[in-house]
């Protein structure tokens, strides 16, 4: 825990994760306005009349945009915090030197910044039901699109360790940043525009919830979708520990 804690300090003392949560909370805000404006004025034009609660917002709007745009990028900066930078830095020979195993001290890293991921993913959730709130929506779909949002995160670690693992073949925190981002894309296009390939990527899944929340998609579909992002993730963190382990340093 002691470990884990200090791991923590080192991402929050950094100010750019606040920046960067603000600046996704402000897209939020104004997705949102724009949503309840509009609206509004649609109900305007056919009622004479601007009503509030006509442009409704809703929590499962930004559901997308959370789990497939910012999350992810906050958490390749988070590993380029936690690897590249301390490696090149030499500054993870002190953590090193403490009494804990090599394989611990990858966990504990990768816990720290799927915890930070965390933070900033549920930070939107929370932005986005609090406009649902104020623009007439009341708690509608709220605890569904929490359940989708824990869901998600199953999906999530898988690209937390892809970028550990990429941040430990590289050398530089900003290469690390660049190539994290490279091949997430290029996982996603494949995702998105060839099946037959994407079908096997976990970043098919990374919004999970569609296929798991009120589906009828049969058991044993579930079962396969399940194993190869769990063995994704898996054979990653595998051969992130194997490349750990295996630095000098």
């Amino acid at each position: 825990m002691i470990a884990l804690k200090n791991e923590l300090i080192k991402l929050f003392s950094k100010k750019k994760y606040i920046v960067f949560l603000i600046i996704a909370l402000a897209i939020v805000l104004v997705r949102f306005l724009g949503t309840i404006i509009i609206g509004g004025m649609a109900h305007w034009a056919l009622n004479n009349g601007f009503e509030l609660g006509k442009g409704m917002a809703s929590v499962y709007d930004m559901v997308s945009f959370n789990v497939r745009v910012f999350t992810p990028f906050m958490v390749f900066l988070a590993v380029s915090d936690l690897f590249p930078s301390e490696i090149q830095e030499d500054t993870i020979k002190s953590v090193l030197s403490q009494p804990i195993t090599r394989g611990r001290v990858l966990a504990v890293k990768s816990v720290a910044v799927l915890i930070i991921g965390c933070i900033c993913y549920f930070s939107l959730y929370l932005m986005c039901l609090f406009m649902q709130l104020i623009s007439g929506g009341g708690f509608n779909n709220a605890f569904t699109v929490f359940l989708a949002y824990v869901i998600d995160l199953i999906p999530l670690m898988g690209v937390v360790i892809m970028s550990v693992c990429i941040s430990l073949m590289l050398k530089g925190p900003a290469l690390s940043l660049l190539v994290s981002v490279i091949v997430y894309l290029a996982l996603t296009y494949l995702s998105y525009y060839n099946g037959t390939v994407g079908s096997f990527m976990f970043t098919s899944y990374l919004e999970w919830h569609k296929l798991l929340l009120g589906s009828t998609v049969p058991f044993y579909v579930i079962v396969s979708k399940t194993g190869i992002v769990a063995g994704s993730i898996l054979i990653l963190y595998s051969i992130s520990y194997i490349i750990f382990d295996k630095m000098d340093f």
